[in-house]
């Protein structure tokens, strides 16, 4: 019977211990999918329990490693992927993201000797060499980029891609033209699309337009709709002034859903940014077309739609900025920029019922936020609209609720103090709001001119006039009515030639 036993408990033990592997390998695997979810804080709690009960699982110290970069806790990814790396010194993924690491950590130099050691091990890896290329590059070290290359070249061949990678860093040594020679020596052998429109775009700058124009049609032969070309070819055409046919050509490009709505938009403002006034003052509606167009085409991005109220509003379009920006706010609700734009627009249209409403959306959203800034902000807005409307009671209501959320907000405490100001009652409140949103803004000329003011109609003139003075030192000379506060209270304190003059500057300023 004692035999049996003493055969029987070694048994159990070795069962036991089966049965504990399939246990932490089943929480690795689900650890696994919790990863690949997105649910990096899930994924962590079991492997880190894994690790509790087996510290020498390389492959959950892996994964603990890219769960706390997921949370970008880089210290802590660090110290579980070493580990994992230390533990299976073999394995190529390890290595690679401890290299990855150090990139995103600045540590470019590590990075590079960690690359470099992989290749030892693991020479077919070629997204090694393409790394090693790009940290070379960016730390200066060309040459040893250009001796990668020649190591990628040596064992898959000369490819479209290593030709543009010589050629990019051909140039960043400045040896351009040594470049530009290289790109035509292998034009034969690669007429790719991406090298016919680099070839085109480097023989545009050189004024050969007809040539430049058959290697666009060349790499668009090849790829129908190819980017770089189609803006190549609308490109000789702003070369040469003939507008209508530049924006023809670029309709292709703006209205292809494939190239990205960052690049398309770049572009578009570089045209308007830096285009002469033919182009500018004389195809606005064109322009709109295209800014319209590449909208349409990326209904899903609300970058296209703010490039498009940002061109109406150069050119002080406030119909169509007001237009714009309302359809945007449908589009993108969760933007609130249209919605500001909006109101601004409604505001320089005179449309002050239509501000008021706008005001009141913006007002319902800080108030689901629950941001008391925003809430401050926007309770401000609805004064002054009430304010604009003649309604003061309800205006100094809303003043009283942005004040609640925000003691310190500037403009409602300004707005405030101005309008119980200009009704000669609560000076003194008046007084205590405006002292205080020129203790927080002491630059502010318009504060300090409200402040100002409310001094003069205590009585407090050489008070006043102090800070008047500072009023036309922060930019007062530029404003009518600040003028003419200045020009009523150098009178009151008997400077009254003085104050003539600020009074003709006033209305000059008033006839411009």
């Amino acid at each position: 019977m004692l035999l049996v036993l003493a055969i029987i408990v070694p048994c159990m033990a070795l069962r036991a211990q089966d049965m504990d592997r399939k246990v932490l390998e089943n929480a690795y695997l689900q650890a696994v999918q919790q990863y690949e979810g997105g649910d990096y804080k899930k994924a962590a709690a079991t492997l880190k329990a894994i690790l509790n009960k087996d510290d020498s699982m390389d492959a959950a110290h892996y994964y603990l490693g890219l769960c706390a970069a997921g949370m970008n806790d880089m210290e802590e990814a660090e110290l579980h992927i070493t580990k994992a790396v230390q533990l299976d010194s073999t394995n190529y993924w390890y290595r690679q993201r401890a290299a990855v690491l150090y990139t995103a950590t600045g540590r470019e130099e590590q990075a590079i000797k960690e690359y470099e050691a992989i290749l030892r091990d693991f020479p077919k890896k070629s997204d090694v060499y393409y790394n090693l290329i790009e940290l070379y590059s960016s730390t200066g070290r060309n040459e040893d980029a250009l001796d990668i290359l020649d190591k990628i070249e040596g064992l898959q061949g000369r490819s479209d891609g290593t030709v543009m990678a010589r050629f990019q860093l051909m140039g960043q040594m400045n040896h351009q033209q040594e470049a530009y020679d290289f790109l035509e020596s292998v034009y034969d052998e690669y007429p790719s699309p991406q090298i016919l429109s680099v070839l085109g775009d480097y023989n545009l700058s050189m004024y050969k337009d007809s040539l430049a124009v058959a290697l666009y049609d060349e790499a668009l032969s090849m790829a129908p709709g190819y980017a770089p070309a189609v803006v190549g070819k609308a490109e000789v055409h702003r070369m040469k002034r003939d507008y209508a046919k530049f924006i023809e050509a670029l309709e292709p490009f703006v209205a292809d859903p494939s190239s990205p709505v960052d690049m398309k938009m770049d572009y578009l403002k570089q045209i308007v940014q830096h285009a002469d006034q033919r182009l500018i003052q004389g195809h606005r509606d064109d322009l709109y077309r295209l800014y319209q167009l590449c909208a349409d085409t990326h209904p899903e991005s609300s970058m296209a739609s703010s490039y498009l109220v940002s061109l109406k509003l150069a050119y002080d379009d406030y119909e169509g900025v007001a237009e714009s920006a309302e359809k945007a706010m449908k589009d993108f609700p969760d933007d609130d920029s249209f919605l500001e734009i909006a109101t601004y627009a409604e505001y320089q249209l005179g449309n002050l019922e239509k501000v008021l409403d706008l005001s009141h959306v913006q007002l319902e959203r800080a108030m689901k936020s629950g941001d008391k800034k925003q809430i401050a902000t926007a309770s401000t807005n609805v004064g002054d609209g009430y304010h604009s409307l003649g309604d003061n009671k309800k205006a100094y209501k809303y003043y009283e609720a942005a004040l609640k959320n925000d003691p310190d907000y500037a403009p409602a405490l300004n707005n405030y103090a101005y309008y119980l100001s200009t009704t000669g009652k609560k000076l003194k409140k008046a007084y205590q709001m405006s002292r205080r949103c020129t203790e927080l803004e002491p630059d502010n000329a318009t504060y300090l001119d409200t402040f100002g003011w409310i001094l003069h109609l205590m009585g407090k003139d050489t008070e006043a006039l102090a800070i008047f003075k500072r009023v036309m030192i922060y930019g007062g000379k530029d404003n009518a009515e600040e003028l003419r506060h200045y020009a009523d209270v150098l009178e009151a304190t008997g400077k009254k030639d003085l104050a003539e003059m600020y009074r003709s500057q006033a209305a000059a300023k008033e006839k411009k």
